[in-house]
């Protein structure tokens, strides 16, 4: 009777909550820098809003719900507690096209003496076929097809989802309540790049650079709210631990950023210069995203020098929220680092871009849900 009492109440506003229009996927789980319109639309609208997904997530969760719909991301609860969505199979029309142009840009770099490497970026996976009563996921089907296209076409390919399997546990990987990768993820994830870097292309690697055991912890205890967390309640899946790693030795760094077509900059070591710690802690649980702190919130491009390391070399690293969290990491071992986000990066196109900007090697990395056009829209601007 009182579950039945709850979750008439709730209901409302739970399904408002959970059905908040916005087109874009990526926007409505928060990855485009400093949270999403979904968060801005909650601040608004529910003033009350912890107590009533409290309330909502605590039926869900007594009731042994196991998948909530969403008009466009539907939350499972898999076996070991994590949260996820499944990914639609992508046409083979439009994973050619992607394809063909990462081909072309291969190719066109190669005449210039640069290298190509594209990274697949690991998951949630391991569900494909089904995700409880929710939709068939199929991230691993489209990221392997994506390869054998890029294989064949002559791009060198490093496939994380193999490199790092077996090395961390799904919670050692990612947040519960979130789709991203955890900070220890993304470090162990930048040194493996940084290995194949040096092996292939014969760039510069410190292993150092990589080392967790060169890095201080900070750990926020309960403190962060994933973007799926945020659309169950924080009773339904608990909150994850964030944590901030800081090099015991940091150099010093100078970093500029564009973001919504501002400039910014800053100098200083890594804790000063590449996290903002205010993103760790600003807002209440429903409203944090801690996440964005690393790279100062991301942005449509950002330029991270390492002032100290000399001629340590130069990447460009095209990617989503994945990429920029290794950035910050990269950074300790390269010279130059330059992040790119094709979905903000609208003044020019990426090849316009690269002929008048020169690297010694280009990254492409994405994350199964980032395979979409504008992402592979190499030679046109947005």
């Amino acid at each position: 009777m009182i579950i039945s009492v709850l979750c008439l109440v709730s209901a409302p506003a739970a399904r408002r909550v959970l059905t908040y229009s916005d087109t874009n996927f990526q926007g409505v789980l928060g990855d485009r820098g400093q949270g999403s319109r979904f968060d801005s639309a909650l601040a608004k609208e529910f003033p009350g809003l912890t107590f009533w997904m409290g309330v909502y997530g605590g039926v869900n969760r007594t009731l042994g719900i196991r998948y909530i719909p969403d008009q466009e991301v539907g939350v499972t609860k898999l076996e070991d507690g994590q949260l996820s969505y499944g990914i639609d199979r992508l046409g083979d029309g439009r994973l050619d096209g992607y394809v063909a142009n990462t081909v072309a840009l291969k190719e066109k770099l190669e005449a210039r003496g640069v290298p190509l490497i594209y990274v697949q970026v690991p998951f949630k996976t391991g569900m494909e076929g089904g995700l409880e009563r929710g939709a068939a996921d199929y991230s691993d089907s489209n990221c392997d097809r994506l390869i054998s296209g890029l294989t064949a076409g002559g791009v060198e390919v490093l496939d994380l989802r193999r490199e790092m399997d077996g090395r961390m546990s799904a919670d050692e990987m990612f947040f519960r309540t979130d789709h991203h990768w955890r900070p220890e993820a993304a470090l162990m994830a930048a040194g493996i790049l940084g290995g194949r870097l040096h092996n292939d292309f014969g760039l510069c690697y410190d292993e150092a650079a990589f080392d967790p055991g060169t890095y201080d912890t900070e750990t926020y205890r309960n403190y962060y709210l994933g973007a799926l967390g945020k659309k169950t309640g924080a009773t339904y899946a608990g909150t994850d631990d964030f944590t901030l790693l800081t090099p015991q030795n940091s150099p010093d760094f100078r970093v500029t950023w564009r973001r919504d077509g501002k400039t910014f900059s800053r100098r200083g070591k890594f804790g000063e210069a590449l996290v903002d710690r205010s993103i760790i802690s600003r807002g209440d649980l429903y409203h944090r995203v801690s996440y964005d702190a690393y790279m100062n919130g991301r942005g449509a491009i950002a330029t991270v020098v390492n002032e100290d390391s000399g001629s340590r070399g130069s990447i460009l690293l095209v990617g989503d929220s994945y990429s920029w969290c290794m950035v910050p990491f990269l950074a300790m071992n390269y010279g130059r680092v330059t992040a790119v986000d094709m979905r903000d990066f609208t003044d020019v196109s990426l090849w316009e871009y690269l002929e008048k900007n020169s690297f010694d090697c280009v990254v492409i990395a994405y994350n199964p849900a980032s395979l979409e056009g504008r992402n592979f829209s190499f030679f046109s601007r947005k």
